[in-house]
């Protein structure tokens, strides 16, 4: 596929990119478990997860969809990226999305990457993952860095 991994681009435009995101320890600071309560009520509709208007909003923000998430599985990692929102740079939680259903559906994941860093304020990031539902809660990461040869070992593997 790439004649040599710094190249050779797939990328096709704005908002495609591979992001490797490295972490030494696990960070639940400020912000992570209010974002996993809407994360929850997101994906189940727990009105004990959040506040009467909390859920209001985000049914509204959701719009048609809300209700129609029983096939997304939302998973708040325990990470920080850096983002930009405004006018400035921020260092944010990362949201895992990921279905149980064979078929993509497209949309729907387009609606929820844009809500949800809009109601979850301690989200910057939304990302999806292929397989199965994440099955339980994130609190640990494994340690990594990336080092001289990572990004070159990643393309390499690609072909």
């Amino acid at each position: 596929m790439f004649s040599h991994p710094l190249s050779d681009t797939f990328f096709t435009g704005p908002g495609l990119a591979i992001r490797v995101l490295c972490a030494h320890e696990a960070f639940m600071g400020p912000g992570y478990e209010e974002a996993e309560n809407i994360l929850d009520y997101i994906t189940s509709k727990d009105k004990n997860t959040v506040s009467a208007e909390t859920a209001s909003n985000i049914d509204k923000a959701l719009g048609s969809f809300s209700g129609n998430m029983s096939d997304v599985g939302a998973t708040i990692l325990p990470v920080r990226t850096v983002g930009v929102q405004g006018d400035g740079r921020t260092y944010s939680f990362v949201v895992c999305l990921t279905l149980s259903s064979e078929k993509i559906d497209w949309d729907k994941l387009m609606v929820l990457a844009k809500t949800i860093p809009r109601i979850c304020h301690g989200v910057n990031r939304v990302v999806f993952a292929w397989g199965p539902h994440i099955p339980a809660k994130i609190r640990q990461v494994t340690p990594t860095l990336l080092t001289e040869g990572n990004p070159g070992t990643m393309f390499l593997n690609m072909k």
